[in-house]
């Protein structure tokens, strides 16, 4: 069943249009507008969605960080490791 705007009916039918028109023109506009209503629910939800998806990177970023500063770590590690490994042999191979 659908339901008819009375204001835009009573308007309509105070306008001149014939009730037929006038019923026809309300249930359109009602239904036009329960739609509406159901795209902001649906849209509401979405935003609720990317809002939490929005945290989720936020965690990714932050880690992805922290993955950084133990590469550049590690990075440092392996260059003194390699400095050490290249002061060792020179020191057997050369004295």
């Amino acid at each position: 069943m659908t339901v008819m705007i009375a204001e835009l009916y009573d308007a309509l039918r105070d306008a001149g249009a014939s009730e037929e028109k006038a019923r026809a023109a309300a249930k359109a506009v009602s239904d036009n507008e329960s739609r509406l209503d159901k795209l902001d629910a649906r849209m509401s939800g979405l935003e609720a969605r990317v809002n939490g998806m929005q945290g989720q990177i936020d965690g990714l970023k932050a880690q992805i960080e922290a993955l950084k500063i133990r590469i550049d770590t590690l990075t440092w590690v392996v260059g003194l490791n390699a400095a050490m490994t290249v002061a060792v042999l020179v020191r057997l191979f050369v004295s």
